[in-house]
């Protein structure tokens, strides 16, 4: 009985999750910019008015944050490339990349986390 509550689980959630996909910059475009619109990605709450936005904000934040660590993670404190200030909010950064993307819809094709990288090399480049 529980084998098959939870395989039944598991294909729910691999449907509800199959809408959302964040691979290049228009899939962030599709995916994240509404949620934004919607949502303060600094401190959003969750009421009946903004539900469907909390899985695609989930996704998002979830994606920069987990970059955002293994680059540090890969480069550490030898990083000379992007120098992001401690006190950049998460709703900043989604911001940042957002704004490159507009800034550069000939790239909104790439994959998401070099336009990320690109972004963020932009607007915080270390100062030598």
């Amino acid at each position: 009985m529980r084998l098959k509550l939870a395989v039944i689980l598991l294909m729910f959630s691999n449907s509800v999750f199959a809408d959302y996909t964040l691979e290049t910059g228009n899939d962030f475009l599709q995916v994240c910019v509404p949620a934004m619109d919607r949502l303060n990605a600094d401190d959003f709450k969750v009421d009946g008015n903004n539900a469907e936005y909390i899985l695609p904000m989930g996704l998002c934040l979830g994606y920069y944050r987990g970059l955002k660590h293994s680059l540090y993670a890969m480069m550490g404190a030898t990083n000379k490339f992007i120098c992001t200030p401690d006190n950049v909010s998460d709703g900043q950064a989604l911001s940042i990349i957002k704004k490159y993307i507009n800034d550069n819809p000939a790239k909104s094709h790439e994959l998401i986390y070099g336009l990320h990288i690109k972004a963020f090399a932009e607007a915080f480049p270390c100062k030598e």
